[in-house]
């Protein structure tokens, strides 16, 4: 989970444990609503919900999303970006399949960031490889310069091959929604702009906004 504390933004896991017959999104509910109440800890903060895309984490009705979103309706749901990511990236090369990695610590901003720059890499590599440019590629580039052959036969497989790439990302991630501006440059949101907001968020934007450590913070960005 993701919280804030003191000003800072910090990743703690929350608990872990295990089912020992089903395991529905009803059952993922009730054992992370039992740790909750047992710890007294409230729900009505969490303002999103990442899972990967099984039924039972995404069911609108017994799903884990359907049965949060009951108890806890100002809650968003979001298709994990590293799940995406691993999906779209099962059937890379290695050299390729690195560009996707996502560490800890990875905000949500930086990984549609990540995912975004890396289609566009796609798009390059192909104008390399239109270009008979290999160099990105040193492992293939090295087998062409000892078979010039081999790069005329497989030039036009891996141009359709990195074309079905970029288009598949897109369905891929067409879930990830888009960052609200107050999560990006909150030092930046008017008055104006906070009038619809919950009132939770409008306090900590004022504060935030009044915060000499955090100015300084996002002025270095």
């Amino acid at each position: 989970m993701r919280f804030i504390d003191n000003d800072c933004i910090k990743e703690e896991l929350l608990f872990v444990d295990y089912f020992e017959c089903r395991c529905t999104g009803q059952d993922i509910f009730k054992m992370a609503r039992f740790y909750f109440d047992s710890h007294q800890i409230s729900s009505n903060p969490v303002v999103s919900v990442s899972t990967d895309g099984a039924r039972n984490m995404t069911g609108r009705d017994a799903g884990f999303w359907g049965c949060f979103k009951r108890e806890v309706p100002q809650f968003s749901f979001i298709h994990c970006v590293l799940h995406k990511q691993a999906l779209a990236a099962k059937n890379l090369q290695p050299e390729l399949h690195e560009t996707l990695l996502q560490g800890d610590g990875t905000f949500l901003q930086a990984a549609i960031e990540n995912v975004t720059a890396f289609q566009n890499k796609l798009k390059f590599f192909r104008l390399r490889i239109l270009s008979n440019q290999w160099n990105m590629f040193p492992r293939v580039e090295a087998i062409f310069s000892l078979s010039p052959h081999l790069e005329v036969k497989f030039t036009p497989l891996v141009e359709e091959h990195l074309m079905n790439l970029v288009t598949d990302f897109p369905s891929r991630f067409s879930e990830v929604p888009s960052i609200p501006k107050y999560l990006l440059t909150p030092m930046d949101v008017s008055l104006e702009d906070m009038i619809d907001f919950d009132d939770m968020l409008v306090d900590e934007l004022l504060y935030q906004q009044a915060n000499e450590g955090a100015k300084a913070k996002y002025s270095c960005v």
